[in-house]
């Protein structure tokens, strides 16, 4: 069970990105599904029985208010662990919780401003370019959900919580690893490239004849082979300028045109059809429209309908892996603000309900972070695989 626990006004990611006539944001709706919902005051939580009991028997707490924040609620990772001595803690900051800029705001545009990853993004006579899409929080999502299962273990074996330290720039700067690499080796300072890759060749977006776009990777000596079989000029790879990786790196211009013309006199369909039957890594370049509406993502259910608070039907993104023993449920809704405060307050203000084994709730304070939960059970040194866990209160 998720407890997500918001101040009287809620999360801020309920009124973000197109929403429902009284409704909070469909963005808010994806990302919280199947969540519980509880309203409290930050101040609240040293003080109020109910949620210090929570807390006291919470597999994990997620915050992402930055360094200090949980110290002046008097709820610093050693009172908390005095109270829940197995509590696993993830920590989620723009710069972490040490450091000269550790008490510096930020978010996923400045975590990859900050990490280089922007100066390699774009073209080389424009500004750099953030990723659209929040790479970095997405990430240190992922990495902190991962991460704190492995707390969660560890206690399970142990019974010894830990604090989870993440800096969003971190998880930017880990993306980098090549350039990292490459720079300490040679002194490269890596530079934007527009739509090419630095370490393949060809590998590039390419217009069709009409209009369309195509993007192609040609990465190793056949798939190179492959690409040049579908381009109609088979001989190529025989050319020294084009015969190793290597050597295409260093002849980028004259593999890239060599690509690009060809398809330049083609459509888009008919370069689709074509890499597909000699086994190119190439696709069109796909719209939302388009991706919606693709029969590949259709057959594997890539998108899922799900109920927003008032019942209408809306499209997002399925649940990510697919497992073929467990396969995730059909989610439930997200939650109304504080749909759940009376239940769980209830809940937990009778102390067996919050104090009963296996640990059944991980508690959230307000922000945007995943948070993570467990229902692991413990005998001796040996863990259990997961079993379905009760909860303090279940969506309506």
């Amino acid at each position: 069970t998720v407890i997500k626990i918001e101040p009287p006004e809620g999360s801020p990611l309920r009124k973000r990105g197109p929403a429902i006539a009284g409704e909070d944001s469909l963005y808010f709706q994806s990302e919280n599904r199947g969540k519980l919902s509880v309203v409290a005051e930050p101040r609240d939580f040293a003080r109020e029985p109910w949620l210090k009991r929570l807390l006291a028997t919470a597999d994990a707490l997620v915050e992402d208010h930055g360094p200090g924040h949980l110290e002046s609620l008097d709820l610093s990772p050693d009172a908390l662990h005095a109270s829940n001595p197995s509590l696993a803690l993830l920590r989620i900051s723009p710069f972490g919780q040490t450091g000269p800029l550790a008490g510096e705001r930020g978010d996923d545009r400045i975590a990859q401003a900050f990490s280089g990853m922007q100066f390699t993004t774009g073209f080389p006579d424009r500004p750099p370019l953030p990723v659209t899409v929040p790479l970095a929080e997405a990430w240190s999502a992922v990495l902190g959900a991962a991460t704190l299962l492995m707390t969660v273990f560890h206690a399970r074996r142990s019974g010894h919580g830990q604090v989870v330290d993440i800096g969003l720039y971190q998880t930017a700067l880990r993306m980098q690893e090549e350039v990292i690499i490459r720079h300490h080796r040679t002194g490269a300072v890596a530079t934007r490239l527009g739509t090419e890759s630095p370490t393949v060749v060809p590998a590039n977006v390419y217009r069709t004849r009409d209009g369309g776009f195509v993007a192609v990777s040609g990465a190793g000596d056949q798939p190179f082979a492959r690409l040049c079989e579908a381009i109609e000029t088979p001989d190529a790879p025989k050319d020294p300028r084009f015969a190793t990786s290597a050597a295409r790196l260093q002849n980028r211009a004259a593999a890239d045109e060599l690509v690009a013309t060809w398809i330049a006199a083609h459509d888009l369909a008919d370069v689709e059809a074509r890499f597909a039957v000699a086994g190119v890594a190439g696709t069109a370049v796909r719209s939302v429209d388009e991706i919606v509406a693709d029969p590949h993502v259709q057959a594997r259910r890539s998108l899922f309908p799900l109920q927003s608070a008032s019942g209408q039907e809306f499209v997002a993104p399925a649940a990510v892996p697919k497992l073929t023993r467990t396969p995730a449920r059909d989610p439930l809704r997200a939650p109304r603000l504080g749909e759940h405060t009376v239940d769980v307050r209830s809940g937990c203000s009778r102390s067996a309900s919050c104090s009963r084994r296996p640990r059944e709730t991980t508690s959230r304070l307000r922000g945007r972070s995943t948070a993570f939960a467990s229902s692991i059970s413990r005998s001796g040194s040996r863990v259990r695989p997961p079993r379905r866990c009760s909860v303090i209160s279940a969506p309506t």
